[in-house]
């Protein structure tokens, strides 16, 4: 038997991801600061950054997929790639919506 996806699950899963970024942003530049701007260090935090947002991106496309006439959605994925300065996906969200 499958489980059958709604839009509470969808939404809790983006609120659960969301906070985790939040979470692992504070502590990345925490570690940078504290490792006086260590161009490794730097690294690390650009490529998880890039991968936190490939993540919810994808859970984001799922839900919308899945559920295409909710607007609501939409807009807080496109509120989501702006604070993320995503601005490449962003066009391309912009474009699913029309």
């Amino acid at each position: 038997m499958r489980f059958e996806l709604k839009l509470d699950d969808i939404k809790g899963y983006l609120d659960y991801e969301q906070n985790l970024d939040r979470l692992t942003e504070i502590r990345m530049k925490k570690l940078l600061h504290q490792s006086h701007n260590d161009k490794n260090v730097a690294s690390v935090h650009r490529g998880i950054r890039s991968e936190y947002i490939k993540h919810v991106k994808y859970i984001y496309t799922r839900g919308i997929r899945k559920f295409s006439d909710n607007f609501d959605l939409y807009m807080r994925y496109v509120r989501y790639l702006q604070s993320k300065d995503a601005s490449n996906l962003l066009d391309g969200a912009l474009g699913q919506a029309l």
